[in-house]
Formats: C-alpha cells, sequence, structure tokens
C-alpha cells in the first residue's frame, strides 16, 4: 500500500466472516487524520481497525495480556509507538456510521499521541531526563501520562463529542470503582505484598485521575482559565470527600500546562514535577501512602477507607 500523507495506511484484523465498515467513515478517519497529523507524520502512521483489541495490543506490546477495561468503561482507541512508526489501533465496534462524532473526537485525541510520539514522545521521557528514586519516578511517569492525556483530550475538544459529559451518576461510579479496586489490595507485612498493593494502588488511581483530567478538558471555557462544575457533582459526598481538597491546586497546575503540542522541555519538566507531588499527597489522602526513604529503599502503605 503507498505510505504517503495522501494514503494513510488501513489494516484489518480479526475481523469475522461478513465483517463490513462503510468506506465513507474510513475516509472521514483519513481526511481528519491528514488534517491533524504535523510534518511529514502521516508517512509514519498507519490505522488499524481490529476486531479483536486486547490481541492486536499485546502482539505489538510486552503487555501481557493487555486489557481493555478502563474503570466503568473500556478503551476507545490506542496509539502504539514503536521503531519510529505509529500505530493508531481502533476497536471495530466504534467504527461505525451511528457512532461518527464519537470516533472522530477519538480520531483527533489519538493524532495529538502520534504527533507528541513522532517528535520524541518528550512528555513520557521525563524520567529519561532526570535520574530519580522509585516512588518518585513513578510519579513523574503518572504526572507526565495524566498531562499528555490531558493536552490530547483538550485539544480534541475542536470536536465535540456527544453525550460525553460526566454526569454525577458517572462520578460516583469513578469513585465508588477506586474504592473497590484498593479494597482488592492485600495486607501488606512483606515487600512482595507491599509491591502487588502498591501496584493495584497505582493502577486505581491512574482510572481515577485519568477521568478526572477528562472531565478538566472538557469542563474548559474558550480561554481555558476558567473552569464550572456542575452543582450537582459538587454537592457529592464522593467528591467532596476525595476529591475536592485537591480539587483547586489540581486545576492551577492544569492550568499552567501548553495547551499545544509545541512544548519546551523546561517548563514542561517543572510542571510534572509539581503535579507528581500534589498525586502523591492525594494518593496518601486517599489511603495509600508512597514514600522514597534516604537508603534508596522505598515505603508504601494502605489504611481503612471510608
Amino acid at each position: 500500500m503507498n505510505n504517503s500523507p495522501q494514503q494513510v495506511p488501513f489494516a484489518f484484523e480479526y475481523f469475522t466472516a461478513g465483517t463490513s465498515i462503510s468506506p465513507i467513515i474510513l475516509e472521514k478517519m483519513r481526511l481528519l487524520l491528514l488534517a491533524r497529523m504535523e510534518k511529514d507524520y502521516a508517512y509514519h502512521t498507519q490505522v488499524i481497525v481490529t476486531g479483536d483489541l486486547q490481541k492486536t495490543v499485546t502482539q505489538r506490546t510486552s503487555n501481557s495480556p493487555y486489557t481493555t477495561k478502563r474503570g466503568s468503561g473500556d478503551v476507545a482507541a490506542v496509539t502504539l509507538f514503536g521503531q519510529g512508526k505509529v500505530d493508531i489501533v481502533f476497536p471495530l465496534r466504534y467504527v461505525q456510521p451511528v457512532l461518527e462524532d464519537i470516533l472522530l473526537h477519538n480520531v483527533a485525541h489519538e493524532a495529538v499521541h502520534a504527533n507528541l510520539k513522532l517528535s520524541g514522545d518528550i512528555i513520557a521521557n521525563v524520567n529519561a531526563r532526570k535520574k530519580r528514586p522509585t516512588i518518585a519516578a513513578t510519579f513523574a511517569d503518572l504526572a507526565a501520562y495524566l498531562i499528555e492525556e490531558y493536552l490530547a483530550e483538550y485539544i480534541a475538544q475542536e470536536i465535540p463529542a456527544p453525550d460525553w459529559d460526566v454526569t454525577s451518576e458517572e462520578m460516583v461510579s469513578v469513585v465508588e470503582h477506586l474504592l473497590d479496586e484498593l479494597a482488592t489490595m492485600p495486607s501488606v507485612k512483606t515487600s512482595q505484598e507491599a509491591e502487588q498493593a502498591a501496584s493495584i494502588a497505582i493502577t486505581a488511581l491512574r482510572v481515577f485521575w485519568k477521568k478526572l483530567i477528562y472531565l478538566v478538558a472538557q469542563l474548559h471555557t474558550e480561554d481555558a482559565l476558567t473552569y464550572e462544575l456542575p452543582d450537582d457533582i459538587e454537592l457529592l459526598d464522593e467528591w467532596q470527600f476525595y476529591i475536592e481538597p485537591y480539587w483547586d491546586d489540581f486545576l492551577v497546575t492544569l492550568q499552567a500546562l501548553p495547551k499545544s503540542q509545541d512544548i519546551d522541555i523546561e517548563p514542561l519538566d517543572l510542571l510534572i514535577e509539581k503535579l507528581a507531588s500534589l498525586l502523591q499527597d492525594w494518593a496518601g489522602f486517599i489511603g495509600t501512602t508512597f514514600k522514597d526513604n534516604p537508603d534508596g529503599s522505598w515505603f508504601f502503605s494502605r489504611s481503612i477507607f471510608l
């Protein structure tokens, strides 16, 4: 297939017999990607539509197996980077005319990830630029991940996705899922149990904070300096206990982020450090305490959750 900016290649995997996709939908995806990809990055990008997202991603990554569940929802698209090339993967169930608006929003979102990966992956490579102790590196990596998600979703808001407004019911579900996941952590008596519990906690917190990142991106006003939170969310007990104490600092940090894909590394790293410190404190407030020790070891403890 001709891999040129005019012919972004599409690949199709794990289709059952008789499966078909609207050529009009594929053309709209291609044209939007061409409009959103920077420089000559379209030369290095492939779109994959798959009937089995788990298998497609697992065979291209070290995840064994890749999991598609994210809290109460699932993955709608994923961008994979390796050997100077990008695969943007969409589950077949989302590549449908009835979901066109959501699909094109996801295309715009993933195009930001693709641009960032192909321009040097400067957000994700935060720990390659500075050596950090284990916990500090873990939270720097988590902060960088959330910042890239925020930037991708913020820019993708130019193509609104209908019915993606966060409701009070969904916010309750987000908090409940976090607490349910944290409740599965083993008691911490050995280093092996600490590692297992810490891994569960980081994964659960990542999903929790990512949902809040999307909420901020969707709530921003035109100047991106103020945010209007729906009253029914702000009055929730779950919001007031688990989110409100850190919400203002969370917003201030996100407001300082670049609102384009033209990023200066030095101020970016300062913001990553600030967000990482905030997230580490927030995790402790929720009931999972992470600390680096002077001797190079690290510490994790869990509390009883309210």
